[in-house]
């Protein structure tokens, strides 16, 4: 027990919080081909949300930003951004693209459906020059009142 006086040396160690601290992500190394094939993802109006935000990743990632940080800018979850840099090292461009989803396939084709949504509006346009067919519209409130709408 340390008593005032004694000649031992007291060393005294600052309380500091140990956080856990992981090195930063490597820059991915992007070519110049796959950054043009990059920016003109990220820059078509036709490209699905999903691919211009996977795009959008890796160009910052190439960059050398920080995930944490490309996270906030993107307003997205870290482990998206973990995601798609690891789709693009795991298999460049073509890991960008929307891997099958889980769950059953689906029983029909898009053309199926596109032709399935042409008949439907086809058989429910209305004629030109036909009255309108249906129940009989039921007069509102005015009408019964002996008023006229304003």
């Amino acid at each position: 027990m340390f008593q005032p006086g004694d000649d031992q040396t007291i060393v005294v160690i600052a309380a500091t919080p140990h956080r856990m601290t992981h090195a930063p992500a490597p820059q991915l190394m992007v070519s110049p081909a796959e950054r043009a094939v990059l920016d003109r993802l990220v820059r078509a109006q036709t490209s699905e949300r999903q691919l211009v935000q996977g795009a959008q990743i890796v160009i910052s990632a190439a960059h050398g930003v920080a995930n944490k940080r490309i996270a906030a800018e993107l307003g997205v979850n870290l482990m998206t951004v973990l995601l798609w840099r690891r789709r693009f090292e795991a298999g460049r461009l073509a890991g960008l693209r929307t891997s099958p989803r889980p769950g059953r396939a689906p029983t029909c084709t898009l053309a199926d459906g596109d032709l399935v949504i042409a008949m439907t509006l086809e058989r429910i346009a209305p004629r030109q020059g036909a009255a309108r067919s249906g129940p009989a519209v039921r007069p509102g409130p005015a009408a019964r009142r002996g008023r006229q709408p304003a």
